[in-house]
């Protein structure tokens, strides 16, 4: 009996992954076309609006007439005929507070995130504008790479009307060789990014929700420390996370070990 539920919970995977890169090449497609009709340029790059952004949201909306749509002061990068609305966000959710401000009391507000699980890099030089052959970076995404960033917006986290869809990708980052090290490369420019194939999805809805963003091997009680050796952030980062982790109840300060604060899972 087990074997057999295995089995087709393999076969249902295999065939969700099947639909998503097929989901995927079509908004690749439909990206590259808008790109190219907007610039008459065909290639990475050459638009405020960054590939990864423009393909990701021809695949969760493929109707370009739901795209950049006003909703009150703002626009929304998809606001379609069901009233549900996206927003695409690769950094920086400061800008967000203001948008989620005005929309989650009327209306359900889906924040979108990309994660590179898989990432190769492309380096451009400087010199002739040539492009490198994909390397395989060894840095590898999880779930928890988006916590640090909510604490931007975390004040909204907890409202009924948000919601949160992360996306595992594997993609081809571009980079200028315009960095302070003898290759370029420390410390270089960040020129594109293009989604090869979509590893995996996490939709999160209600704060409970927010559990998945821990690492399964995580220990309950825990410290700061023993948190950031299991995420691989940085001291800074860690602290942000916990901060956001705290506000959300899905951790609670139980007290001290020696000096260091514990935490335990609610």
């Amino acid at each position: 009996m087990h074997q057999a539920v295995n089995t087709n919970t393999e076969n249902a995977n295999t065939e969700n992954a099947t639909i998503a890169k097929r989901r995927l090449m079509n908004a690749s497609a439909k990206a590259n076309q808008e790109h190219t009709e907007l610039t008459g340029y065909q290639g990475i790059g050459r638009l405020g609006e960054k590939t990864l952004h423009r393909i990701i949201k021809y695949y969760l909306e493929p109707d370009f007439s739901c795209h950049e749509r006003a909703c009150g002061p703002f626009y929304a990068d998809i606001l379609n005929d069901r009233d549900e609305l996206y927003e695409i966000q690769t950094r920086d959710f400061s800008r967000l507070r203001d948008k989620l401000k005005t929309w989650l009391p009327d209306r359900t507000v889906t924040i979108v995130y990309p994660i590179a699980f898989i990432k190769r890099i492309c380096w451009i030089d400087p010199l002739d504008g040539t492009i490198s052959q994909a390397r395989k970076s060894p840095k590898q995404g999880r779930w928890w790479d988006v916590l640090p960033e909510l604490y931007q917006i975390r004040p909204y986290l907890a409202h009924p009307n948000f919601r949160l869809n992360l996306i595992g990708l594997d993609l081809i980052e571009y980079r200028h060789k315009d960095g302070w090290a003898k290759n370029g490369k420390r410390g270089s420019s960040r020129y594109d990014r293009v989604p090869q194939n979509i590893m995996a999805e996490l939709s999160l809805a209600q704060t409970a929700d927010y559990k998945a963003l821990l690492p399964q091997s995580l220990p309950s009680p825990f410290t700061a420390k023993t948190f950031r050796q299991q995420t691989r952030l940085s001291a800074y980062q860690s602290s942000l996370s916990l901060a956001v982790l705290r506000d959300l109840r899905v951790i609670r300060l139980v007290g001290k070990e020696g000096r260091a604060y514990l935490y335990k899972l609610s």
